[in-house]
């Protein structure tokens, strides 16, 4: 399954207290991921950036309910670009969970992880 890393702590916060969330990401890892998603499929959504993931690292377990790719016009100022890419992928909150695998396809491909469900010792 595919992850979202450097995701704000309060945006998974929120996702897990409301149940569903839609995300903006301009990252070309996420926007990569996005457009292999499908309606449906399962991902790991965690605030850690893709450097510090490691094994054990916590995060979220999410179902796709809905992927969007668009590109916006923009004023460029002090850079070239005319064009953004962007994407907007709304999720539903399955568990919290921890990741038991990493394979990290590559600059622009993503992250592929294995999980496992998050255990609450005590």
């Amino acid at each position: 399954m595919f992850s979202f890393n450097a995701i704000e702590f309060q945006e998974l916060e929120d996702l897990a207290r409301h149940g569903v969330k839609t995300f903006e990401l301009v990252c070309a890892d996420h926007i990569a991921i996005a457009q292999k998603l499908k309606k449906g499929d399962r991902v790991f959504i965690s605030n850690l950036s893709k450097s510090d993931l490691r094994l054990g690292s916590q995060g979220l377990l999410a179902k796709v309910m809905n992927v969007k790719i668009d590109y916006w016009r923009t004023v460029p100022r002090e850079f070239d670009e005319k064009e953004l890419l962007t994407t907007r992928i709304q999720v539903s909150y399955i568990d919290e969970v921890r990741v038991r695998k990493i394979d990290d396809l590559g600059p622009g491909k993503g992250i592929e992880v294995e999980i496992e469900p998050h255990v609450i010792l005590g």
